[in-house]
């Protein structure tokens, strides 16, 4: 009817719980926003003592600093400049996870995927190797048909090369 209805996304309705008790607000892959999003998380990421959001509505949402946090994930080294510098700044702890959870490496049931998980290579992302795993062992699927299904044809071939070299092509 032309009227402008607001509803709370994730951190307008963070900043108001947090009124009455701790809140964490968890930013998944924060270097995959939008430009229109990263507008947003700029103000969100602000010193919890100055953050605020103005709703389209004109109402004022700030969340109460001792019960305000925020965490950001992202895949992109933040010392590698592949955050925007706006963003590093406002981030007053960075944690750099350079290898798997051991207990992560353990639940894998193939050798192969073992070694790959753990040569800390780029070229395979973590959820990938879980998914290979997960076929070949919980499908029954053979290393070239799981393969083919979880990476795209290039990686995939690439994949299955290093690990006939290795022996584990079975």
């Amino acid at each position: 009817g032309g009227d402008v209805v607001w509803s709370d996304g994730a951190a307008t309705a963070a900043m108001r719980a947090s009124h009455s008790e701790p809140v964490l607000l968890m930013l998944d892959e924060v270097d995959h926003a939008s430009g229109d999003a990263m507008s947003r998380l700029l103000e969100v990421l602000n010193d919890p003592t100055i953050v605020s959001l103005t709703l389209p509505t004109g109402e004022v949402v700030a969340p109460k600093p001792e019960n305000w946090r925020v965490l950001c994930t992202t895949n992109a080294d933040p010392h590698a400049g592949a955050l925007l510098a706006a963003v590093a700044d406002r981030l007053h702890l960075s944690v750099l996870v350079t290898h798997p959870h051991p207990d992560l490496v353990a639940s894998i049931k193939s050798p192969a995927v073992q070694k790959l998980l753990c040569a800390n290579s780029k070229e395979y992302s973590v959820r990938c190797l879980l998914s290979f795993d997960a076929l070949m062992a919980g499908e029954g699927l053979t290393v070239a048909e799981a393969a083919k299904l979880v990476f795209p044809p290039e990686t995939a071939s690439s994949l299955l090369d290093a690990m006939r070299l290795g022996g584990f092509d079975k």
